[in-house]
């Protein structure tokens, strides 16, 4: 019995979590033997064998966490966010097996949120992508900080009323960060809650949301433009026209129907096929397509080739073959024989260009205002770098489809093919 006395009792710890005006967390600490609770920051006149090792481990925990001593409340306090976000994330689960844990409503308000969008709507609207965020379940005042602590890789953001933001491994704002940067968006409008985007824009879109495995509700439109263009196979929505005067391969009537697609919701492509593969035909298959559409000819718009000066002749001679019924003009010889030329394109279904005549002749173009079906870049590489001539004379010329034809469409970097 005597020994009794003086082996220590077993220590049980109390902690009482809160926080205070300034957002700081504050722990209350009680030491309990039996019966007997006391605060080991204040003096304890009892005089009885205490665990000295197990109170110890028990400071080292708090330690650890970072909290300090606290003289006013004779308890700990920690100020640091960091520490707080660790704490309140991973932290208080070692102090919950450890202690027995109590923690005012007020505590219990301060936890760590994900932001998170419950789905993301897209439909189409007057050929732009219109996608609705409204479901995001973010803090609209702080979402621009969010977003930029975000695109830091910081960790965590603390939001006004103390709550902290979760930042790490968020599916949701990878996939909204993505959209940002992809369309040139601000967060601010990002934070408005709808978003208007190109409509060739689509696909990346709808990787992104897919990557993210966010929930999308999207319009027939939408999605069939999605499935359209994204097609493995032919999907025979469109025919052949009738006067062309070739059989195309399997592979060239895909060529043909994807462009046909690409033209049908107002958007350009490159044809990569290698050497030799018949991208002219495919194209000039388009051309005629559209021209046969369009019986009456004072409504029909003239097509613009621009290729190597050596293609030029080639290019007539394929289309005097394939579609005869097409009445082309090859723009070249001196300059009044070329501005002569360039007066009558509006009298024929393709003129032929080189990209130097085209540099040389920008100013004649312009000053006719045409506005040509379809702009088509031979040789596309010609144009491949953005600061020279060729390439700006080429933006320069209005068409309602542009398509590039390369059968090296990237020779040294990604930048070539963009």
């Amino acid at each position: 019995d005597d020994l009794k006395k003086y082996l220590s009792k077993e220590l049980k710890v109390k902690v009482f979590l809160d926080v205070t005006k300034s957002n700081f967390v504050t722990a209350a600490v009680k030491f309990c033997y039996d019966n007997l609770e006391f605060n080991p920051f204040e003096g304890v006149n009892e005089n009885f064998p205490r665990n000295v090792v197990a109170e110890s481990k028990a400071l080292d925990l708090f330690k650890n966490a970072g909290f300090m001593f606290d003289t006013k409340n004779a308890g700990l306090i920690l100020v640091n966010d960091e520490k707080i976000y660790n704490f309140l994330k991973t932290g208080i689960e070692e102090f919950i097996r450890n202690f027995e844990v109590l923690a005012t409503e007020e505590f219990k308000s301060k936890q760590i949120i994900s932001p998170q969008i419950s789905s993301i709507g897209v439909k189409i609207e007057n050929n732009l992508l219109s996608v609705d965020l409204s479901e995001m379940q973010i803090d609209r005042s702080e979402f621009e900080e969010i977003m930029k602590k975000y695109k830091l890789r910081k960790r965590f953001h603390r939001l006004k009323n103390g709550e902290f933001v979760d930042l790490e491994n968020n599916k949701t704002l990878d996939a909204l960060e993505k959209i940002a940067e992809s369309a040139n968006i601000s967060y601010k409008e990002l934070a408005s809650g709808e978003v208007k985007m190109p409509l060739y824009r689509s696909l990346y879109l709808d990787k992104i949301l897919k990557e993210n495995e966010i929930v999308v509700k999207e319009s027939e439109e939408y999605r069939s433009f999605i499935d359209d263009v994204d097609s493995k196979q032919i999907s025979g929505k469109f025919s052949l026209p009738q006067k062309l005067a070739a059989t195309l391969r399997e592979y060239q009537q895909v060529g043909f129907e994807w462009l046909k697609t690409l033209d049908r919701y107002g958007l350009g492509g490159i044809l990569a096929d290698d050497m030799g593969l018949g991208k002219t035909i495919q194209v000039l298959a388009v051309i005629l397509s559209y021209a046969e559409k369009m019986q009456n000819k004072t409504d029909r718009l003239p097509s613009l080739v621009i290729c190597p000066s050596s293609l030029a002749l080639n290019w007539q001679k394929e289309a005097s073959k394939f579609t005869p019924t097409l009445k082309t003009i090859v723009i070249s010889g001196q300059l009044e024989d070329r501005k002569k030329a360039i007066s009558e394109i509006q009298n024929y279904d393709i003129a032929i260009t080189s990209y130097e005549l085209l540099k040389r002749d920008i100013e004649i173009y312009k000053e006719k205002n045409y506005v040509f079906r379809y702009l088509i870049a031979d040789e596309a590489q010609y144009i491949k770098n953005n600061t020279t001539k060729n390439a700006k004379a080429i933006k320069e010329i209005k068409a309602i489809t542009r398509f590039a034809l390369t059968g090296t469409p990237i020779e040294n970097s990604l930048s070539e093919l963009w």
